[in-house]
């Protein structure tokens, strides 16, 4: 509150690196499972977007941060700014993980779209990299299968199928 209160008379580096420690902070108590640190991160991600903080030196955004800003917007279930900041911050992504680090955000927004035909599209027209997006991706699908499954029953021996296909790899 106090760093909200009194942004306009701080300099933007160091209302970034203020806001970073913050943004650490939370997500620590976010990863704690206490909840309610949730808002309080997405609000410092707004605040950050809103000062132009977001680009590192480079004018990138880095990998984690573009993600932690997803997960946060999804779980508040803030479909429609996700969308917006997913598309246009994908152009700052450093260009070696751009395609992994968009596709997997992407594919995980049409998962809380409930769009899970894209998402599986998506997730089958990848071709990760990078082991935490690979093993993301297949997590994702397992989530996908299992949602489908509560709907159509026929799903049971493909959800089965890609839990041994996971475990294997």
């Amino acid at each position: 509150n106090l760093l909200k209160k009194h942004q306009k008379e701080i300099q933007s580096n160091e209302l970034k690196t203020c806001t970073i420690i913050l943004v650490d902070y939370c997500i620590k108590k976010v990863n704690a499972k206490q909840l309610a640190f949730v808002l309080h991160l997405f609000n410092l991600f707004e605040l950050l977007i809103q000062h132009q903080l977001l680009l590192e030196d480079n004018k990138t955004i880095t990998p984690a941060i573009y993600k932690n800003i997803i997960t946060i917007a999804l779980r508040l279930n803030k479909l429609l700014f996700t969308e917006k900041f997913l598309e246009e911050y994908k152009e700052f992504l450093p260009i070696e993980v751009r395609e992994d680090v968009y596709l997997y955000n992407k594919a995980n927004l049409l998962f809380y779209q409930k769009k899970h035909g894209a998402v599986l599209d998506t997730l089958r027209n990848s071709k990760f990299k990078d082991i935490f997006y690979k093993l993301s991706s297949k997590r994702l699908q397992i989530k996908v299968f299992y949602s489908l499954l509560e709907k159509d029953e026929s799903y049971f021996d493909i959800l089965q199928n890609t839990l041994n296909a996971f475990k294997k790899y």
